[in-house]
């Protein structure tokens, strides 16, 4: 399993995520302290979702990410919520 983040990429460990985004799409990390928006979607054995960055930011660590308007089949809450 493919699996780390580095300067350039995100894992984000939901093995759907090339399936619920599209192109145009805003993907929300660590409480939308820096928004992404969906350029590319591509299959493949990992999947690559690739995004243009529109507010840069930090992110702290194991912060949480807001797919907005994407259908998953993950719980809405954690049972810490």
């Amino acid at each position: 399993e493919k699996d780390g983040s580095t300067d350039t990429d995100l894992f984000i460990n939901y093995a759907k995520l090339n399936q619920c985004l599209q192109p145009g799409m805003k993907v929300l990390l660590d409480d939308g302290a820096v928004i992404l928006t969906v350029t590319e979607v591509q299959g493949g054995e990992y999947g690559v979702v690739t995004c243009s960055i529109d507010n840069p930011g930090e992110i702290r660590s194991r912060a949480g990410v807001n797919l907005p308007m994407a259908e998953t089949d993950l719980p809405a809450m954690s049972d810490m919520d």
